[in-house]
């Protein structure tokens, strides 16, 4: 089972958006996404990416929490 399912569709589409200019990142996110079963199997340096694009792509977070946050790119 993998959280890229879980992943928002305006999320996905601005990692897509960079996959020219940044192809090995693009490459990074997406295989720790699709590897991950549960949000604490990502990579710290792939959830501060997710954060990123999460906030260009949506918005602010709820919490001040980072880990929340995370959480809350998955609709955890």
């Amino acid at each position: 089972m993998s959280l890229l399912k879980d992943l928002p569709p305006s999320v996905l589409k601005a990692i897509e958006a960079d996959k020219a200019q940044f192809p090995n990142l693009y490459k990074m996110i997406i295989n720790d996404v699709e590897e991950a079963d549960l949000v604490t199997d990502l990579n710290l340096g792939t959830e501060n990416y997710l954060v990123g694009y999460y906030e260009s792509a949506v918005g602010s977070f709820s919490s001040n929490n980072f880990l929340l946050n995370v959480y809350e790119i998955f609709g955890r």
